[in-house]
């Protein structure tokens, strides 16, 4: 397959009250959607993100244009409500979509979505859980979601796996029936359909330097569909923390919900990730704690504790001690964030980000210069 010329994007961003990012990617290739022609293909999407504290605003979209064929287009958007337990991270709130195929009418859903997290060291599990309503064509459907997955950090490698259960709810034409519309004893025209679908996922990435290596593979049974799978190759080159080119190829399943095609895909991209401003200088300080704890159990595997501003959601932190992988940490019932790594004693070059802030040097340690222009942190581990 011969691939379109990569395209090229510019990026402006919006100031907000506690903090904003916007994420534009762009990619061209070539595609082929099922049932039609194969052909080279662009696509422009963007997202933007805002936090109001524990609430976070996520809204994205994205067209694409398949030469000679018609044209794509894709929208989204969600509010998170954040609870923090012992047992994980808990967020609940609305969810939307829209979408509409080469040639076809939108289609629009909404619904309800929870969502549990939890951090077993290096295994990451989830579990998610959303019922709505779907409006497709002139018809309304009910539809529900299932889903449960874990991950698993070994070092630079991660491995991922994920299963998730359909089930959409709508009516059908009986066949066969007699109908008197002045009879109330007789049958109605349309009966209930019930389609239940199972979707398997698997797949691993490897990070080493600057390059992200990546690939997946899934599968989908169920009643009143067509069995299918799916598979994905990536690669990744991250110029800076927030500039990344990617190439990848397979094939990608259709979506039962939004009725989009599936098909077979070659693309290359390029995203920028434009970050908040420095949050560090935004919210109060926990001070009742050392700024940074470490403590270790055995040689090999250190355990981090950094006291964060209160109102932080989410902290991440990368460095060589994770081959600049980005990992998240836990927040503990005391308002304190851990993370545990494997890593042997030793001067490391560590970047913290806060939310979907910049990578900055934790708050309390000596750094340096990161060669990009910013600074990066060392900590004696």
């Amino acid at each position: 397959m011969k691939a379109a010329p990569l395209a090229f994007a510019l990026l402006a961003t919006a100031a907000s009250s506690v903090g904003a990012q916007a994420v534009l990617e762009t990619v061209s290739g070539e595609a082929r959607l099922d049932q039609l022609p194969a052909g080279p293909y662009t696509s422009l999407g963007g997202r933007y993100t805002e936090d109001y504290g524990t609430v976070r605003i996520d809204v994205g979209g994205a067209t694409s244009e398949h030469f000679g064929v018609g044209r794509t287009g894709q929208f989204s958007g969600d509010v998170r409500f954040a609870l923090l337990s012992t047992l994980g991270r808990i967020e609940v709130g609305p969810s939307a979509r829209a979408a509409r195929g080469v040639g076809e009418r939108w289609t629009r859903l909404a619904g309800m979505e929870l969502r549990f997290v939890r951090e077993l060291g290096a295994v990451t599990i989830e579990g998610t859980w959303q019922e709505g309503l779907a409006r497709i064509g002139d018809q309304r459907a009910g539809w529900g979601r299932r889903g449960a997955g874990a991950t698993l950090q070994l070092g630079p490698v991660k491995l991922r796996a994920g299963w998730a259960s359909t089930t959409v709810r709508d009516s059908v034409v009986r066949s066969g029936v007699y109908f008197d519309p002045r009879d109330p004893r007789s049958d109605t025209l349309y009966q209930a359909r019930v389609n239940d679908i199972a979707d398997a996922l698997v797949g691993a990435s490897w990070t080493v330097s600057k390059f992200t290596l990546g690939a997946s593979a899934g599968t989908r049974r169920g009643t009143g569909i067509t069995s299918q799978g799916w598979w994905q190759g990536s690669a990744t080159f991250h110029l800076t923390p927030d500039l990344h080119l990617s190439a990848d190829f397979g094939r990608s399943p259709s979506d039962v919900l939004l009725g989009m095609r599936g098909g077979q895909f070659t693309r290359f991209g390029l995203r920028v990730d434009v970050p908040r401003r420095p949050v560090f200088r935004k919210h109060p300080v926990i001070v009742k704690a050392p700024p940074i704890e470490v403590s270790r159990e055995i040689s090999g595997r250190v355990r981090v504790r950094f006291a964060l501003p209160t109102s932080v959601r989410l902290a991440t932190i990368t460095g060589d001690i994770t081959t600049w992988q980005p990992v998240a940490l836990t927040r503990l019932p005391d308002g304190r964030w851990e993370v545990w790594l494997d890593a042997a004693p030793g001067l490391y070059r560590v970047n913290l980000r806060l939310d979907d802030g910049p990578w900055l040097a934790p708050p309390g340690v000596p750094s340096v210069d990161d060669d990009f222009g910013g600074r990066v942190g060392l900590m004696n581990l």
